[in-house]
């Protein structure tokens, strides 16, 4: 996620410190998924892996120094940090200096917004021999308002959230974005329905049908209980293929109709099936062997988010049926924290995949009627509505959008 205004960045430094500053960070963290140190985990085991973790709150975008003028008086140096990570890397490192190396730069959800944004420019200063292609987790959106949900008139649409971030952090565009899209619409050059035909450095994206988080953020995290509000969850589908079908040729994708996020940093990276293919599967044929690759669930309609579910251990089930360890089922939320997750112990990194999974759980279809609960007994807060839904998602869902929603690879 990010914050875009005073009320929202104060909001998010009080509950959640760790995105707006490193101060709070642990010296060390598991993480799982594309980084497991196992190759039958992940393609990329034996790969040097750098995690680069948010705290600039700015989808990786914005350059501006604290001041009056900027929300909550915050400084906003994603941009800055990218390239000096980027620089770091090349100069202490030698990325590049050795014939043959590649770079798979990349990220999840926020981390993957931001890597959308500097790809072309992360890939224009690197050393001339280094091949840099991207890997967006949970990028896509597509630009649908939320009509149609009765109980939420106050709603304030992701949107306008994003085109508040950009008039206050002003971020850098290319000009074959600025050209189609500036003045009002200059926001659209950090939407990836509208950026992403755009990005000129090849890449692979994660672009899930019913994305949990734009339809959450879309519908107060309430599931659809009136034809219209089926008609309207129905409607983001045929946006996602659409958008898949203009994404740049040679372009990897991986799509489920779960109602799923990231699949990248935790363990489904490579246990969620799509046409019995994982993620993993699907991104290291696209890398490693140059394959083309189209990974899409072919199931239409918002049911297919209800035959998903969770298994017992918190995992999104296989697309079609139950992955070891149970019967589908609803899973308990997570406790809302404002300290950053625990730092790794020995016992936490061999136990990785359960470790990571209560830092970055996605809600399936079973658990609508929990969260929709929740929501319903703390909605009476005075606050704008949608805010008080964004930190409660955050700290609820404690991941997709928090904790590793806004990493980047």
């Amino acid at each position: 996620m990010f914050c875009w205004d005073g009320e929202s960045c104060q909001m998010r430094y009080s509950s959640r410190k760790y995105f707006m500053s490193s101060t709070t960070w642990d010296s060390q963290m598991a993480q799982g998924g594309i980084f497991d140190p196992s190759p039958a985990n992940s393609g990329f085991a034996t790969a040097n892996r750098i995690y680069v973790k948010y705290c600039s709150s700015d989808l990786w975008s914005g350059d501006v120094a604290a001041s009056d003028s900027t929300p909550g008086g915050f400084a906003f140096r994603g941009a800055r940090i990218v390239n000096a990570v980027i620089a770091s890397l090349v100069a202490d490192k030698g990325m590049g200096a050795t014939p043959g190396q590649r770079l798979l730069f990349g990220g999840c959800s926020a981390g993957a917004i931001g890597a959308m944004s500097n790809l072309d420019s992360v890939a224009a200063k690197v050393p001339a021999g280094l091949q840099v292609q991207g890997f967006l987790d949970a990028a896509a959106l597509v630009d649908i308002y939320p009509t149609g949900w009765d109980w939420s008139p106050d709603l304030i649409p992701l949107q306008t959230l994003v085109a508040e971030l950009v008039s206050v952090i002003s971020p850098l565009f290319p000009a074959a974005c600025t050209a189609q899209y500036n003045g009002d619409n200059a926001w659209k050059c950090l939407w990836s329905s509208y950026r992403l035909p755009l990005v000129q450095t090849p890449y692979f994206a994660n672009a899930v049908q019913f994305d949990d988080f734009e339809i959450q953020f879309e519908t107060d995290n309430l599931g659809p209980s009136t034809p219209q509000q089926l008609a309207f969850v129905d409607s983001f589908q045929p946006a996602y293929l659409a958008l898949i079908a203009s994404l740049p040729a040679g372009t990897g994708v991986f799509s489920p109709t779960c109602l799923v996020h990231c699949l990248s940093g935790q363990s489904t990276f490579s246990s969620f099936l799509v046409n019995g293919q994982s993620l993993n599967d699907a991104l290291s044929a696209w890398y490693f062997d140059a394959t083309p690759t189209s990974v899409v669930s072919a199931c239409q309609g918002w049911a297919c988010t209800s035959q998903c579910g969770v298994t017992q251990q918190g995992l999104p089930c296989n697309m079609g049926s139950t992955s070891a360890g149970g019967t589908c089922q609803a899973v308990q939320l997570a406790t809302s924290s404002p300290t950053e997750p625990a730092a790794a112990t020995d016992n936490a990194v061999q136990e990785l995949p359960g470790a990571v999974q209560d830092q970055e759980g996605s809600l399936s279809g079973a658990q609508q009627n929990a969260l929709a609960a929740t929501v319903s007994v703390a909605s009476s807060s005075p606050t704008r509505k949608g805010l008080f839904t964004r930190k409660l998602m955050g700290a609820e869902q404690a991941a997709t959008l928090s904790c590793c929603g806004g990493e980047q690879a």
